[in-house]
């Protein structure tokens, strides 16, 4: 354009303290969901999957997760047995939940013994459910949730 120029105001703006925010709020949002997920997925294992094992049902009440903010939850009703200190209790370290049991039996139902084969129903439960948390955490991060 001969002789005529336009102008143009070009302005950046600084979001990244609310971005970093929001990022942080569904981080929990989203380890509480996997916390839930975990726990719904062992507890459907070790109730009904191939690394069943209920005897009394104290281990099974007892599976547990905590967040970093100390939220946490539990996916069975407990048994006159339980104790309060089966489950869960404390915080998880930053970014992390912690999904298990404070029973003392568990790892070695878990993990076997030189008497008994092992039967995974924490790691095989949380296999389960990898997909509904992709899904869980999509949807946090695209606010359906």
């Amino acid at each position: 354009m001969a002789g005529g120029g336009f102008d143009i105001d070009i302005k950046f703006e600084d979001n990244s303290p609310e971005f970093r925010k929001a990022l942080e709020q569904a981080s929990e949002r989203i380890l509480f969901e996997w916390g839930q997920l975990g726990v719904e997925g062992a507890v459907d294992e070790i109730t009904h999957g191939s690394n069943q094992a209920v005897d009394t049902g104290r281990l099974r009440a007892s599976i547990s997760f905590v967040t970093a903010e100390g939220d946490k939850g539990t996916g069975a009703s407990p048994v006159a047995n339980s104790k309060g200190s089966d489950t869960l209790d404390g915080k998880a370290e930053k970014n992390s939940v912690y999904i298990g049991s404070n029973v003392e039996y568990a790892e070695y139902v878990h993990d076997g013994t030189h008497k008994m084969n092992a039967r995974p129903f924490l790691r095989a439960g949380i296999d389960d459910k990898r997909d509904d948390m992709k899904v869980h955490t999509q949807e946090i991060l695209e606010g359906k949730r």
